[in-house]
């Protein structure tokens, strides 16, 4: 039954009864050890902690990240959205990676710890939110109502709900299934929601750590690293023993014998730590914040800190992961699940994507003036031009250039074929004519009446390479790109660089080579051919971009007359970012649309082949 005078008595404390309070006074357990009685801190220390710490509103944030089995999503999911919902009487968001996920934590948790609640009236009797029924948005009987979201789906779905308590389940799952777009990451679009609210919003984030970039690590690093510690009961110092601290199980036989001579031990002073000591150590712990001014408040908890478990239960874990055939997927699972400790990522970032921001429009004059499209620099050495080829459209890069690996992008752009008025192959070849005639013409020289014609053209003939070969000659020549991703199954090898020269193989450079073939009968004779490393390409591009404005190797791009007409190009050519993959550094597309960083690495080969280094050195007088 409701008990009225109960919810009386909360609408006039509202603002008085905290968390902890709450809990204690009126939540009942809905399963596990404790079913059924009421909620307790003694049973779980780090929760009424965690608690009592989250009714500082000070923290508009918190992220919480412990080992699995340890009451996670009742602390920091269930207790405060039940919470919002009854005593502050309060609409609540709840996201999960996938609907069927937040589904589960209806169903399997929040629904039943209503159910066992004073609350339980006010549950929906029939369609979503009852015993039968689910949606995205559940609304109860005291006006309340609880909106799920999802890792899937775009900003779209989420705008127009606003909402001041959020709780963020599965964390890292939620990273994972971001969008493949240049939208903002899921788990910031849903928070988004909650800005109306400024500081008196009310986010919560929980999860087992996943890896070191994995986002509720990054959470707990950035927040206020709390440490729950305790008084050791022989030194007196306030420690948290970690998994090298857990002994005696090492040298065990049986599953007996690890359980009977595990023991922790103190890590200030060493002294032995067995259950009792434990738990008595637990039920007088602390936290300590090691960065209090955050905003937002990230709590750690591990499998010393986990009641649910005594020491030998910890210590069985340890002893039968030691004897698994699969050592690291073992080693993988007790790190993250028993100790809340990331492992390193399979993959990790070689360096930080682009700050599109930074990069300048212009480029550095004497006479102060914003060069306009088509306007190659005083400065300029070399012109060079790109062209990365598909069946509708031509992509195009003209970057100006010094030796050092200063540069201008000069202009850019797209050629369609007429690929509605003819075949493939005479489409592209039409398109490629136009191109050609384009990168040919000369380019203004700023401050000057004097032009600059393109020292190098290089066009991609990995798909097409005899219809390229038919506008190639002179300047213009074609360009083959080998990667360990290039998706053409006939080249799918990385670049390798020739030894020497003779044969077919002319001249040697940094990521390329010139080859010289005999004419194959039938086909167009092309005096050279270029095979270049992609990979090798992307870096150094990447590298210009990344070089702050006004320094020697620092990429520029015109002055565009609208604030944000670059914002494609610069999509693109940040499309891709350099990681580490079991090891082996690779590039992976963060984005399908690649085509001007690809035009970019072809302008920037030609370039080296010219003598562009990136290495800073005298600039030398143009010869118009």
């Amino acid at each position: 039954m409701l008990d009225v005078d109960y919810l009386r008595q909360l609408v006039s404390e509202t603002e008085r009864i905290s968390i902890l309070e709450y809990a204690e006074a009126d939540f009942v357990i809905p399963d596990g050890p404790f079913r059924g009685r009421k909620f307790d801190a003694r049973f779980q220390p780090y929760a009424g902690l965690l608690l009592e710490a989250a009714k500082d509103t000070t923290y508009p944030r918190k992220a919480c990240l412990g080992p699995t089995q340890s009451g996670k999503t009742l602390s920091c999911v269930v207790v405060p959205a039940t919470h919002a919902l009854f005593v502050k009487r309060e609409d609540i968001g709840i996201a999960a990676p996938t609907m069927e996920m937040a589904r589960d934590k209806w169903v399997r948790d929040i629904r039943p710890a209503i159910e066992a609640s004073r609350f339980s009236g006010l549950l929906p009797t029939a369609g979503a939110g009852s015993r039968s029924g689910f949606s995205e948005l559940i609304r109860l009987k005291n006006g309340t109502s609880v909106r799920f979201f999802s890792g899937g789906g775009g900003d779209k779905t989420v705008a127009g709900y606003t909402v001041r308590n959020l709780f963020v389940t599965e964390t890292d799952g939620m990273d994972r299934i971001k969008e493949r777009s240049d939208e903002a990451d899921r788990i910031t679009q849903i928070e988004a929601r909650t800005k109306s609210y400024g500081r008196r919003k009310n986010v919560w984030l929980e999860c087992t750590p996943s890896t070191t970039l994995g986002r509720i690590w990054t959470e707990y690093e950035n927040g206020t690293h709390t440490r729950i510690l305790s008084a050791c009961l022989r030194c007196g110092e306030w420690v948290a023993p970690e998994r090298e601290h857990l002994l005696g199980w090492q040298g065990a036989e049986t599953e007996r014998q690890a359980i009977g001579e595990a023991y922790f031990i103190c890590p200030a002073c060493g002294e032995r730590i067995g259950n009792n000591e434990r738990i008595s150590m637990l039920r007088d712990a602390q936290l300590v914040h090691e960065r209090p001014e955050s905003l937002t408040l990230s709590v750690r908890w591990s499998a010393w800190h986990n009641m649910f478990w005594d020491i030998g239960d910890i210590a069985l874990q340890e002893w039968e992961a030691s004897r698994r055939q699969d050592r690291v997927s073992a080693e993988r699972e007790i790190a993250q699940f028993v100790w809340a400790v990331p492992i390193p990522p399979e993959k990790e970032d070689v360096e930080d994507m682009i700050a599109i921001g930074r990069v300048a429009e212009g480029a550095p004059n004497e006479s102060g003036e914003a060069l306009r499209e088509g306007v190659v620099p005083e400065w300029a050495q070399y012109v060079t031009v790109g062209c990365d080829v598909h069946a509708k459209l031509l992509y195009w890069t003209l970057v100006a250039w010094k030796e050092d690996g200063t540069s201008h992008v000069v202009s850019y752009g797209r050629i369609e074929n007429p690929y509605q008025d003819h075949g493939q192959e005479k489409a592209v070849l039409l398109g490629l004519r136009e191109f050609v005639a384009m990168a040919r013409q000369p380019w203004r020289i700023a401050n000057t009446t004097k032009t600059h014609g393109a020292d190098g053209v290089l066009i991609d003939a990995g798909w097409l390479p005899d219809v390229v070969a038919q506008v190639c000659g002179g300047i213009v020549m074609p360009a083959t790109g080998l990667s360990q991703n290039n998706m053409f199954r006939k080249l799918r090898r990385r670049y390798k660089a020739p030894e020497k020269r003779g044969g077919d193989i002319k001249q040697i450079g940094e990521g390329w080579h010139v080859i010289s073939r005999r004419p194959q009968p039938g086909k167009r004779r092309v005096p050279r051919e270029i095979e270049h490393d992609v990979d090798f390409g992307k870096a150094f591009v990447h590298r210009r971009l990344a070089t702050p404005a006004g320094e020697p190797g620092a990429m520029s791009l015109f002055a565009h007359h609208d604030n944000d007409g670059h914002a494609e190009f610069l999509r693109q050519i940040t499309a891709e970012k350099q990681i580490i993959k079991r090891g082996v550094v690779t590039w992976e597309r963060e984005r399908t649309q690649n085509h001007w960083l690809d035009a970019t690495v072809l302008a920037a080969t030609a370039a080296r082949m010219l003598g562009v280094t990136g290495a800073p050195q005298e600039p030398k007088k143009i010869n118009v």
